[in-house]
């Protein structure tokens, strides 16, 4: 009597552990799947806030650039004035697009006529 119900609670046992694995394999690919899912929103996040930063890193220096050379045109424009010679004559120039991502993008979508397409 005794080896039948000993069998019954193996049988139980063995039943119990195959459901507990079983749980445990599909909670394992869930938690693998959801990582990998979490890894590329905020690998897709950190790209996005790189872009906006080079944007604004490449606004910030055109708008900087403009403001350069109308300062170059009012100094020139204020020695012609008083007769006074300039030492510096060539008009400065901030060159990023050697560095800059997104001006990259805009130089090579410009070139092929997409406009805008990259930006």
């Amino acid at each position: 009597m005794y080896k039948p119900m000993q069998e019954a609670i193996n049988k139980q046992t063995a039943e119990s552990e195959r459901r507990l694995d079983q749980r445990f394999t599909n909670f394992s690919s869930e938690m693998k799947q959801f990582t990998l899912n979490e890894n590329e929103k905020a690998k897709r996040m950190i790209t996005t806030m790189f872009e906006k930063q080079n944007q604004m890193f490449l606004n910030l220096t055109t708008q900087m650039q403009e403001n350069l050379i109308q300062m170059h045109e009012n100094v020139k424009d204020m020695a012609m004035q008083t007769n006074t010679s300039l030492i510096y004559t060539h008009t400065p120039w901030i060159d990023v697009h050697n560095t800059s991502p997104v001006a990259q993008r805009k130089a090579a979508t410009e070139s092929t006529g997409l406009r805008d397409a990259g930006t």
